[in-house]
C-alpha cells in the first residue's frame, strides 16, 4: 500500500488568491520585479513537458535553500492552467497536492497588482 501524497497548504497572503493584495499583503518586501520574473514558471500543455526543466514559484515563506512550491500555483498549473509536466510531478508525487483556501486567480497576470487606470482631462 502507498502512503498519500504529500500536502501544501496555501497561505492567507498567497497572490495567488482573490482577495489578496500582493504589494500590500506579502511580508518580507514584496518586488513587483521579482514577482514578474516568475512569469518564466507558468506553461501549459505541451509546451509544459518540453520546453524546459520545470519551473516553480516558490512560496514566499520558503526559505533560501529550503524553497518549497507555492500552493496557489500548484492549483493553477494543475488546474486551470494545463501543465501538464506539474500534474505528472504531483502523480509520481515528485511535487505535493496543493489545498487552496477561497477564490483563486485564473491567470499569472492576475495575481500582480492593479495597476492605476490613467484618466484623460478634459481640455476645455
Amino acid at each position: 500500500m502507498t502512503s498519500a501524497p504529500e500536502v501544501v497548504r496555501q497561505c492567507k497572503s498567497c497572490p495567488w488568491k482573490v482577495a489578496t493584495v500582493p504589494d500590500r499583503d506579502i511580508p518580507n518586501g514584496y518586488s513587483v520585479r521579482l514577482h514578474e520574473s516568475l512569469r518564466c514558471s507558468i506553461r501549459s500543455g505541451l509546451d509544459s513537458l518540453f520546453g524546459g526543466p520545470l519551473r516553480a514559484m516558490a512560496c514566499h515563506y520558503s526559505k533560501p535553500g529550503k524553497e518549497f512550491a507555492c500552493a496557489g500555483w500548484l492549483h493553477n498549473q494543475f488546474g486551470v492552467g494545463n501543465n501538464i509536466g506539474v500534474r505528472l510531478a504531483i502523480a509520481t508525487r515528485k511535487l505535493p497536492v496543493p489545498k487552496v483556501d477561497g477564490d483563486q486567480h485564473e491567470s499569472f497576470e492576475d495575481t500582480l497588482p492593479k495597476k492605476p487606470k490613467k484618466t484623460r482631462r478634459k481640455t476645455v
